[in-house]
């Protein structure tokens, strides 16, 4: 499996699949590619994979789908190096995001609803 299959693997992974999917890969590369999301919304987490080269288009749409948003408008955000909350607006900011992840492969997102 190349990494271009990656994405369709792992995108309709349920929590449950969350810690087995690894499993289903043996090269260590293809581990890599994999990406970990924990995104905090209200009082909980909701966690899922996707491919590490993901758009940022792919991340909100399974997190609206995820916490049943239905057209509703928000930001995602993350805490940086040096503690600063971060909105990702762009690919090019999931992008940086996803380069200060380190070797874990996961990312902590903050669902934050807009108000316009």
């Amino acid at each position: 499996m190349d990494s271009s299959d990656l994405g369709s693997v792992v995108t309709d992974a349920s929590e449950a699949d969350y810690e087995s999917v690894c499993d289903n890969f043996t090269d260590s590369e293809e581990t890599s590619n994999l990406l970990y999301v924990n995104v905090t919304f209200n009082d909980s987490i909701e966690r899922f994979i996707l491919s590490r080269f993901v758009e940022l288009s792919t991340l909100e749409n399974k997190v609206a789908k995820r916490l049943k948003l239905d057209g509703q408008g928000f930001h995602l955000k993350y805490i940086d190096e040096a503690n600063d909350l971060i909105v990702i607006c762009c690919d090019d900011d999931l992008k940086l995001a996803l380069d200060t992840l380190g070797s874990n492969n996961s990312i902590n997102l903050i669902y934050e609803k807009t108000s316009f």
